[in-house]
């Protein structure tokens, strides 16, 4: 069996390595920082089946099984930081039954309004 020996590495070959490194590091972080800027506000209105604002909880569940969730005053709320993505939006009203989920889609990031009508 005919090894040869390990050469050390040239000034050279360490400075090309410790680049490719630090661009790696750097392309990591872009990445990184832009998945976490990538979310939207979601601005959600509620009215009853008169065009009146209804107050109560609102629920966005998206498929993957994580959830967001406000309280509207005068029927809205607003809910930052959330995933793009498809969602069920629930709305409990402080008083009686909640109403049927609706089928939603987020945008990855940006603000979007999002209104939930009440269903006669």
């Amino acid at each position: 069996m005919n090894r040869k020996p390990l050469r050390r590495m040239t000034g050279t070959m360490h400075l090309k390595l410790s680049s490719i490194f630090r661009l790696a590091a750097f392309t990591s972080a872009l990445l990184f920082a832009a998945v976490v800027m990538a979310q939207a506000t979601v601005n959600v209105r509620v009215r009853d089946t008169n065009g009146q604002p209804v107050d109560g909880q609102v629920n966005l569940q998206s498929t993957s099984g994580s959830s967001v969730s406000c309280s509207t005053s005068s029927g809205a709320c607003s809910l930052s930081g959330v995933a793009g993505g498809q969602y069920r939006a629930v709305f409990q009203p402080q008083t009686g039954s909640a109403w049927p989920a609706q089928p939603v889609m987020i945008p990855p990031s940006g603000s979007v309004s999002l209104t939930i009508n009440q269903r006669p």
